[in-house]
């Protein structure tokens, strides 16, 4: 008996949401299933004083970035039958205060995280659950409707994920 490798990939010609499902756009039970490094980064920021205001030049800074996905268990793909949808994020590999990441830590960890807190491995959040919030947003031109990641939360006691 030969079994269908997963790997196994047909090409085509349809780009964004050109006959693909897309999930719908609300609050989705899920699960974290991928964690992906995606390397380190250069980017250009405006440069700030200590105020924090910006003092009209530019400076270059590098960063890590990550690649989270979700899978999302209440809602089946119509594209891949028996499968459900999975959404993905990328987000700066950083916990300050105003991080996306750091967010999705302390959901994780259930509690805020303490100043100079070493978290550990954030590849143990894989499998967590989580609440995430879909919506739709259209291309530059207006032709085609994706589906983004506007938020991730806690999944509340009496919701089962």
């Amino acid at each position: 008996m030969t079994t269908a490798s997963p790997w196994s990939v047909t090409a085509n010609n349809k780009t964004g949401s050109d006959g693909y499902a897309i999930p719908p756009e609300e609050n989705h039970g899920a699960v974290l299933v991928a964690i992906a490094d995606l390397g380190t980064h250069e980017r250009e920021f405006d440069k700030t004083d200590r105020d924090g205001k910006s003092t009209g030049q530019k400076e270059t800074r590098a960063y890590r970035q990550l690649f989270l996905a979700w899978e999302l268990t209440d809602c089946e793909n119509p594209d891949k039958k028996g499968q459900n949808f999975v959404i993905g994020k990328e987000f700066s590999l950083s916990l300050g205060v105003k991080s996306q990441l750091r967010g999705i830590v302390e959901i994780w960890k259930g509690r805020k995280l303490a100043d100079g807190e070493n978290v550990g491995d954030i590849h143990l959040m894989l499998g967590s659950k989580f609440m995430v919030d879909v919506t739709h947003n259209k291309s530059k031109d207006g032709s085609k409707t994706y589906g983004n990641i506007k938020a991730v939360t806690s999944v509340p006691k009496k919701y089962k994920v």
